[in-house]
């Protein structure tokens, strides 16, 4: 779950950086939903505590649990315990809704924002 939420604090810092030299996308560009979702998701804390000790639903880390829960239940993903370290590991059936997925035009602007190379500088210097 750690490399999960890594992965997508990453990918929404490319967007961002991105996201500053480029105007906004209009309504009808289909970026504009990937565009929003991340900026949700940088808004959002990793970790939130609740009173009673509990995780809270509005934490990035609950919601990827919550999410690999739910691909669970559907024979998506097997969760494997080892001692108090969760792990989970995706199924065949996944493995082809992935595959599914890939030729998706959404699919494709994740994949060019995990390949577009990001300045060790922050910055492009304009």
């Amino acid at each position: 779950m750690d490399e999960v939420e890594t992965q997508l604090r990453q990918l929404c810092e490319r967007l961002s950086e991105e996201a500053r030299s480029a105007p906004d996308p209009s309504a009808d560009d289909e970026r504009r939903g990937l565009i929003e979702a991340w900026r949700v998701y940088m808004q959002r804390l990793d970790t939130v505590e609740t009173r009673d000790s509990r995780k809270a639903m509005r934490a990035t880390r609950r919601l990827i649990e919550y999410a690999l829960e739910r691909l669970r239940e559907f024979g998506c993903f097997t969760q494997v315990r080892q001692g108090s370290e969760t792990t989970w590991q995706p199924t065949r059936r996944y493995q082809v809704m992935v595959q599914q997925l890939a030729g998706t035009a959404l699919f494709q602007l994740v994949r060019d924002a995990l390949d577009a190379p990001t300045s060790p500088s922050g910055g492009d210097g304009v």
